[in-house]
Parts: C-alpha cells; structure tokens; sequence
C-alpha cells in the first residue's frame, strides 16, 4: 500500500502544472475519502487562486496595497461629485456616493506620479441593472455585451474569489476624478482586490477610447442597408 501511495503522489506531481508564480500547500482529505494529499494552488500574498470554473479566471489577478493600475476593480469606495446648487457657496456643493469603480487612468501616469486625480468609470453589476431595466434583461442586450457592440458598456465576467464577484457591467457613461491619495488610501483598506491582466487590461482601454472617440453624424448612411447588388454577370 505503501509504494502505491508512492506512485500516485509521483503521478500527481508530474501532472500538476507548474508556475512561477504560484506555490502550493498540501490538505489532507478525511480518512473517509482518501488518504492521498490533494495540492491546492495558492497566490504569492498567501491567498487561494480562483477556480478554474470561474469565467474570469483568465481576466483577473488578485493583489493587495496601495498601488493603483489601469484596470483596477475598486469595490465599495466613495467617489465624491460636484452638483450645482444655487444655495452653496460657488454654486456648488459636493455629494458623497459610494460605489464599484474601475480605473481607467494609464498605468504609466499613476507610476509616475503624473497625476493628481485618478479616473473611474462606474460598474454596476448585472442582476441590479436587469432588476432596474427591460433592456438589460434581454438576450440581445447581453450578446451586445459580448460582442463589445454597445460601445457605452464593458462587460466583466464574475470571478470566484475570495474575493468574490458576480457579472457586471462598465458604464462609461458615468465618470468620476477622485484626488490619487484618497483613492490609494481606500484601495489599500479594500485588501485583496481584482486587476484585470494583459490582453484584458488593454481590451478595456481600446473599448473606453473607442467610446470617447464617437461622432455624431449629422447624416448617417443607412439607406445602404436597402441597396440591393445587380445580378451577376453570366
């Protein structure tokens, strides 16, 4: 018994794949299941890497502190906004709303200290938006999302932490600039947080630009669509 317990755990580490940058710990199953070790992965900070069943394990990674980059899912944060009001002082007063954001300010200028303010862009995710709106419940909506065709929304895929995060949804329609230090201060206080990893990262920049890119033209071409070809010739 013995010497085939040998072999498996021979077996299990040539098949288990190998990375720099994770290690692995060892549980032990019951006596009732198996007395063979079972490897589990675990992150460099010690924390578990999300399941393979996860649709967003491939798009996130899992990090910690006060460090912000491009791509950055900031959960549960205040975003201050400035709303005119003829009562205050200027003509303005400042109002306070917690939320999901991710930033969208360039990597480069955040390690740079290029910046005084951090963009966000708002996330809300899918089921309160198909609670508050038809349209969002619709297939078509979703295949839109997919497709990267409705080009005001970028759809992130739930991930299975911890931290855990369900489907939601990038509204850029709904932006907000938020002073580096407070920013950093609370995306250390959040702990471990989602990142979104290369190609992914830059699928969100390229689907931002390309939002901030349209223009609204005053004729439109859409009378091709009734255009019917010439047969061919024989």
């Amino acid at each position: 018994m013995r010497k085939l317990l040998l072999k498996v755990l021979s077996w299990l580490r040539r098949t288990v794949p190998g990375s720099s940058s994770l290690t692995s710990t060892t549980n032990q199953q019951s006596d009732s299941t198996s007395n063979v070790p079972v490897t589990t992965p675990i992150a460099p900070d010690g924390g578990p890497v999300a399941s393979k069943n996860s649709a967003g394990s491939d798009w996130y990674e899992v990090v910690s502190g006060p460090k912000l980059e491009q791509g950055d899912v900031l959960t549960n944060i205040s975003a201050p906004r400035a709303v005119q009001d003829d009562n205050a002082p200027g003509g303005f007063r400042i109002r306070l709303g917690r939320g999901d954001y991710v930033v969208l300010s360039q990597t480069c200028d955040l390690e740079n200290s290029k910046l005084q303010e951090v963009l966000l862009a708002d996330i809300s995710d899918y089921q309160s938006a198909a609670n508050s709106t038809d349209r969002a419940r619709s297939k078509a909506f979703r295949k839109a999302l997919v497709q990267g065709t409705d080009w005001a929304y970028f759809l992130l895929p739930e991930f299975e932490g911890p931290p855990n995060f369900s489907w939601s949804i990038i509204n850029f329609h709904y932006l907000f600039l938020i002073d580096v230090g407070a920013c950093t201060r609370q995306a250390e206080r959040l702990g471990s947080r989602l990142r979104l990893v290369p190609p992914y990262k830059e699928h969100l920049a390229q689907s931002f630009g390309r939002y901030m890119m349209r223009i609204a033209l005053p004729q439109t071409l859409h009378e091709f669509e009734n255009v019917v070809p010439a047969p061919r010739a024989t």
